[in-house]
């Protein structure tokens, strides 16, 4: 199946007694604690699914028509 990977915005997380560490740090610890990216993807799975889809059409279609790709997540 595959795997759809999240992320996060990396920059210093600047917040008392954790200096030196980033938001990406930040969010790696709380998924490992409580699967918060995890529960996203479960809850709107069927979400995502849809607007991948039509994202998908819709830069097919673009190419298909000569325009080109804007959509990071299709440019090569």
């Amino acid at each position: 199946m595959p795997k759809l990977h999240l992320g996060v915005v990396d920059i210093p997380y600047d917040y008392k007694g954790e200096e030196g560490k980033t938001t990406g740090d930040v969010a790696e610890i709380l998924e490992a604690k409580y699967g918060i990216m995890e529960f996203f993807v479960q809850k709107y799975e069927q979400d995502i699914a849809d607007d991948l889809a039509k994202a998908a059409q819709g830069a097919l279609e673009n190419l298909m028509m000569g325009a080109p790709v804007t959509d990071r997540a299709f440019a090569a």
